[in-house]
């Protein structure tokens, strides 16, 4: 026993442990470095076994087999166990033992605890394999600059890094509501979460401190559908850039102790990466809509630019035209006082004078449309409105083969209005029609009184509007006809005009059967705002 006596002398460290066996497995000597790293006085143990896990057991019987034959089995790194039953890393070192004739009847061990380094060189392994994925998931979301794109893509992205089964993100919008996203559900069924200012995440939001639940309890004061889904724990992360919380990552587990802290260090920061990805996408978003603007302005600025043209040229057109047309009425007015008037050229006089006079108030009309004039709220006669608007688009429908049917109410009281501003909403809603029966239709026009209001109604047996588009036909630049042909002005033009007037503008469209604008003037209304 002399050589385990030296040897001990030599390692004596306290992870270090040196103790020798019979070829059995017996325990014949066991040091104080033993003592430490596996738990066992030296009268506590009696056969290596105890040490030696269960699956490593005929891995030890292999070593000492060797052993026997004389070999030396230098560094050889398995695991052995403690005595709470805790496992350990090991790096052994077996040396046959001899007695004095030189047989070999057992082997001496030294054993070096390599648990905290196996664990330190895992956790780096581990570290490294995150860094890795983490540059590789930022780069992935730093391909998209759509806000909604890349919410999407941080869920998808976010349950893989930390293995879990679902995972969402809350954020922070512009007006300091919550919108949340939901994605990679990973088997565990769907949730409906409705973000919400309360619990974890209004704690996050407030403190921009992450937050680790090992164990979700239905005590009240966790979300009901966390619990309802079979979410066992979860680990929240703020979505912070510089000192602005953006929102709340979340990453949700069926499993009771699933994320640990390096897992929230981990999400934490990827939660950094996204946050500027996020800023970015916003940034982006904005400048879009500030260029949409400026399209938008520009637009209106050249259509305004084109009206004004247009009044100019209608306005020299209507003088160029009326000259003759003055001309035409007074021969024609003198040659009827020259002929008797039972002769037949009397009376086709009296149809050049008629169409004359018809002409010249078609011109007249166009004036009133098309010439810039400033307000003026007069007393006004809706329905010979109607009527003037109906003359400057008849020729557009008798060259389509339209039916026209006029209905006007006799009860129709005068209104006070601007002349001008209401022969346009009329002239728009008339035009609108014609464009949505491009192979011939019925456009019916209605006026009357009900319940203290004018109404007017233009039925068309057109298109129809698709049901997506009815609540945004009355936004400015909004249109679904070719862009050589339309705006997007007409609708939210007249809207602004009849709102400014006290009114309403109704619509109702069935696909394939056509569209019913109404429009609804009250009377009281006008009557005292004058």
């Amino acid at each position: 026993m002399s050589v385990v006596r030296d040897l001990n002398s030599i390692v004596e460290g306290p992870r270090q442990a040196v103790f020798s066996t019979t070829l059995s497995g017996e325990i014949l000597h066991w040091n104080v470095g033993a003592e430490q790293l596996f738990g066992y006085k030296a009268g506590e143990i009696a056969e290596v076994l105890k040490i030696v896990p269960p699956h490593k057991a005929e891995e030890n019987r292999h070593l000492l087999s060797q052993v026997s034959q004389g070999k030396v089995l230098p560094h050889i790194e398995t695991e052995r166990m403690h005595k709470n039953g805790g496992l350990l890393n090991m790096i052994l070192t077996l040396l046959p033992l001899k007695d004095a004739n030189g047989k070999v009847n057992g082997a001496i061990t030294i054993a070096t605890d390599i648990t905290e380094s196996k664990r330190i060189e895992q956790e780096l392994c581990e570290r490294n394999q995150e860094l890795s994925a983490l540059e590789v998931i930022t780069d992935e979301i730093n391909k998209y600059l759509d806000l909604q794109m890349v919410l999407k893509k941080i869920v998808d992205l976010a349950g893989g890094l930390v293995n879990a089964k679902y995972t969402s993100i809350v954020i922070v919008d512009e007006q300091g509501g919550l919108k949340t996203s939901v994605e990679n559900f990973q088997g565990i069924h769907p949730l409906h979460v409705r973000a919400r200012r309360t619990g974890v995440t209004r704690k996050i939001l407030a403190s921009s401190e992450p937050e680790l639940i090992d164990e979700v309890k239905p005590d009240g004061k966790t979300n009901p559908s966390l619990v309802a889904a079979g979410i066992k724990s979860y680990v929240g992360v703020p979505i912070k850039f510089d000192t602005e919380v953006l929102g709340v990552l979340f990453a949700h587990s069926d499993v009771v102790r699933a994320f640990s802290d390096r897992h929230l260090k981990v999400l934490a920061t990827f939660a950094g990466q996204a946050a500027i990805t996020i800023r970015n996408a916003r940034l982006y978003q904005d400048l879009k809509m500030q260029v949409r603007k400026l399209e938008d302005t520009q637009a209106q600025l050249t259509h305004a630019e084109k009206l004004a043209a247009i009044g100019r040229l209608a306005a020299n057109v209507a003088h160029e035209i009326n000259n003759p047309l003055t001309g035409i009425l007074m021969a024609s007015s003198a040659l009827a006082e020259e002929i008797n008037e039972s002769d037949p050229k009397r009376s086709e006089l009296e149809i050049i004078k008629k169409e004359s006079l018809r002409a010249r108030g078609i011109i007249r009309n166009l004036l009133d449309f098309a010439r810039p004039t400033e307000a003026a709220v007069v007393e006004t006669d809706i329905n010979e409105l109607v009527r003037g608007s109906v003359s400057l688009l008849r020729h557009t429908m008798d060259m389509k083969g339209m039916e026209l049917v006029e209905r006007y109410g006799s009860e129709v009281p005068r209104l006070l209005v601007d002349r001008n501003q209401m022969m346009q909403v009329f002239y728009n809603l008339i035009a609108n029609a014609l464009d949505a029966m491009p192979r011939g239709g019925k456009l019916t026009i209605t006026t009357g009184v009900k319940d203290e209001s004018v109404v007017i109604e233009f039925r068309d047996t057109g298109v129809g509007i698709p049901p997506e588009h009815m609540d945004k036909i009355f936004e400015p630049f909004f249109t679904t006809k070719p862009n050589a042909k339309g705006t997007g002005l007409g609708l939210s033009v007249s809207y602004n005009i009849v709102k400014a007037f006290g009114g309403t503008i109704e619509v109702k469209s069935e696909m394939g059967k056509g569209s019913t604008f109404t429009v609804c003037l009250p009377i009281v209304k006008q009557v005292e705002n004058g």
